[in-house]
């Protein structure tokens, strides 16, 4: 059979039913993961925290501390813990809402606008050559830019090859606000391992918890400098402190225009009005 019979008896290509299946997919695909997030959200705050998620949660959240309470958050280290275990579990209660995060997945599954640049710069002085990289991705929702990712690894190399800092910057977005997350290494006073520090910020219209979490202790058994908070995100006269919503097509820009210094994604939304 020649080629052009062969192009002849193939049967032609039906978009309708290419697309009906994989929306068909996509739901199969939702319904498992909607199970899993109820399970984890339930193991996480229980079963009856899922009548009072995500905005809810926002809107009505206080802590109003007993005199114990106030006694123990006063303490070296130990208050450090119990408020970053506060703003761990407002974070999650609001930004891991099972309802908002499936909805995050069915837009980034559904059509996204991917950007993404790479950069690589060497220098040479004081005896050596030194080198600085940096990946940058920003995804955004096709349908609703409000459901984004945004990731980026920035990382330096000394006169020897080896990688003397790591930096790397992560940060979704939702109809509820957003979250930043900032992970940092130095390999100068710690060649091995690296001591690591993490800070993460969530920001919806209601409050902003950040926490931070320190550094490792001996034996890696406790977190020195383990902090966190709640505070409310709301101006005496009206507004945001910090907008909830980031503009995506800023941050794109801020990427573009560094020229490789080190960006804060703490700072992305800072110009709320």
């Amino acid at each position: 059979m020649s080629w052009l019979e062969k192009i002849k008896n193939k049967k032609s290509f039906d978009k309708g039913s290419w697309e009906a299946e994989q929306r068909k997919k996509l739901e199969a695909s939702l319904k498992k993961e909607k199970t899993r997030l109820e399970k984890d959200f339930t193991t996480r705050h229980g079963a009856e925290a899922l009548k009072n998620t995500g905005e809810s949660y926002a809107s009505t959240y206080e802590y109003n501390p007993s005199l114990k309470d106030k006694f123990l958050d006063k303490l070296p280290i130990i208050g450090g813990h119990r408020g970053y275990n506060r703003a761990r579990d407002y974070a999650s209660r609001v930004h891991r809402d099972p309802k908002e995060k499936l909805k995050f997945s069915r837009h980034m599954q559904t059509s996204v606008d991917h950007w993404s640049q790479f950069h690589d710069k060497m220098s040479v002085g004081n005896g050596g050559v030194k080198g600085q990289s940096q990946r940058s991705i920003v995804e955004r929702g096709t349908e609703d830019p409000r459901y984004f990712t945004n990731s980026s690894r920035s990382f330096q190399r000394g006169n020897e090859g080896g990688i003397t800092s790591l930096k790397n910057d992560y940060m979704t977005g939702s109809s509820l606000g957003h979250r930043a997350i900032t992970l940092e290494k130095d390999f100068k006073s710690s060649p091995r391992g690296g001591v690591t520090n993490r800070t993460t910020r969530s920001v919806d219209k209601y409050n902003i918890a950040t926490t931070n979490e320190g550094k490792k202790g001996p034996f890696g058994l406790i977190n020195w400098g383990r902090t966190g908070k709640v505070t409310s995100n709301v101006k005496a006269d009206g507004g945001y402190k910090i907008n909830p919503m980031v503009d995506m097509n800023r941050v794109q820009k801020q990427y573009e225009n560094q020229d490789f210094e080190a960006l804060n994604i703490m700072d992305y939304s800072g110009n709320a009005k």
